[in-house]
């Protein structure tokens, strides 16, 4: 792997003893060659020994996984650090530590997102979040390019950063299902306005290599991951009377799985409703997709292997589920998904007619039918995103929301405080993921 920067060597002994082999030795730290956010630490060891990297862009020290490693060459990156900015490294192991001193990760590339306000109380924050991925829009809000795809610091600072293709937009940046890539989409529909003729899906790994591209043919918006690595999409047809889920398996065309006016018809034939998607969410202990059309404020959850309607949840047709209380229905809704803790976690309008966007999160009541809310935040707040829109739950429980088309992220404690707030410059924020351990991404 090239470095770019010039390399700090450091010689010390990593023994007690003056006269003994040392453990760790010929240590080098300098900048990743391709996302000069990374540091790349290398040194050799005399013998098998379980070594770590710790780091310090701030107070805290952070760590890499504890990794045993045979004798000889041995390399393991820092993370997390923002562009531009000095870090403390040192190699350690059980019985001792090599320390190297400050090293500057690389400048960042022109173009980001610019960040305008970070707010909050980092002795409220979620513990367990230190990062969030996400895509935004940077540069000149009149092009169709400068979308980037980015992961954020709690300072708002961009530690990781992969720009759209040229006359691309990021809008659903994700984990694949096992987390350990980014899966990015480079979206025609909605750049060059093709209707999504040349559209495609990246998996990227952390130091922005494309491993594969996976064409996505007229992808409106959404798409998400199988187990077994194959994507499905919303692809409207080319009068864009149909939004059909797609799924590439074998052979030259992709598999239709399932098909928006075909249940437009069954649940509404009188209703003159349009096909339009926003979300597509493969939740991996249902084996189902939850398919959110904007256009007629409707979820449907699908299953993942046969295509069959399972069930409705919003305002199309007789079948749809009811919400308790009545005023607690989503509008406009983007995002939703299925929680680790079995809920239905969604950003909407306040109301059919709204002027505030919100979160809903509701339990899933199977014997009535019924969504029932269980909490909800933003009325009152003023805060309107009128497109895109997420929410998500922190590792230990609050809520991330993003606000789509009014460029901000809040995150939410349970008792409805907001706790972290970052706003930025520019005209969107795309999908936003929760990140705890960035390392989980570099195995």
């Amino acid at each position: 792997m090239r470095i770019l920067s010039a390399v700090l060597l450091v010689a010390c002994s990593g023994s007690s003893s003056p006269s003994a082999e040392p453990l760790v030795a010929d240590v080098a730290v300098g900048v990743h060659a391709a996302m000069e956010s990374l540091l790349r630490v290398s040194w050799t060891q005399s013998a098998p020994l379980e070594t770590w990297l710790e780091y310090r862009v701030d107070e805290d020290w952070l760590s890499s996984p504890p990794t045993r490693r045979e004798a000889g060459e041995a390399e393991e990156l820092v993370l997390g650090a923002p562009f531009d900015t000095p870090v403390d490294v040192r190699v350690v192991w059980a019985d001792g530590v090599e320390e190297l001193g400050s090293t500057t990760t690389g400048p960042g590339p022109a173009g980001l997102p610019i960040v305008v306000e970070v707010s909050g109380d980092p002795d409220a924050w979620d513990p367990e979040m230190g990062w969030v991925l996400l895509s935004a829009r940077g540069g000149i809000e009149t092009s169709v390019d400068g979308t980037w795809t980015f992961i954020t610091d709690r300072a708002g600072r961009v530690v990781w950063a992969k720009s759209a293709d040229t006359r691309r937009a990021n809008l659903q940046p994700q984990l694949s299902l096992d987390g350990t890539q980014i899966l990015i989409d480079q979206n025609s529909f909605w750049s060059v306005f093709d209707g999504g003729v040349d559209a495609t899906v990246d998996r990227v790994d952390l130091t922005g290599t494309v491993l594969e591209t996976i064409p996505t043919p007229r992808a409106h918006h959404p798409f998400a991951e199988y187990p077994d690595g194959s994507i499905v999409w919303g692809a409207l047809t080319p009068n864009q009377s149909d939004e059909k889920i797609k799924r590439w398996e074998s052979g030259d065309e992709p598999t239709v799985l399932w098909s928006c006016a075909e249940f437009l018809v069954a649940e509404a034939p009188d209703e003159p409703l349009a096909c339009g998607s926003n979300t597509l969410s493969y939740d991996i202990e249902r084996d189902t997709l939850l398919y959110s059309s904007y256009v007629s404020e409707t979820v449907v959850e699908i299953d993942a292997s046969s295509g069959e309607t399972l069930r409705t949840f919003g305002h199309v047709g007789e079948n749809a589920w009811a919400f308790e209380p009545a005023e607690s229905a989503f509008w406009w809704q983007h995002g939703p998904h299925y929680t680790e803790r079995g809920t239905l976690l969604v950003s909407s309008k306040d109301t059919d007619d709204g002027t505030e966007t919100v979160f809903r999160e509701y339990t899933v009541d199977e014997e009535t039918e019924t969504l029932v809310e269980v909490q909800s935040f933003g009325q009152g707040e003023g805060i309107f995103g009128n497109t895109m829109g997420e929410a998500d739950l922190t590792p230990s429980g609050h809520v991330l929301h993003n606000y789509g088309s009014e460029p901000r992220l809040r995150e939410v404690d349970p008792d409805g405080n907001v706790v972290w707030e970052v706003i930025w410059e520019g005209n969107f924020v795309g999908r936003s993921t929760p990140l705890s351990d960035l390392y989980e991404l570099a195995y």
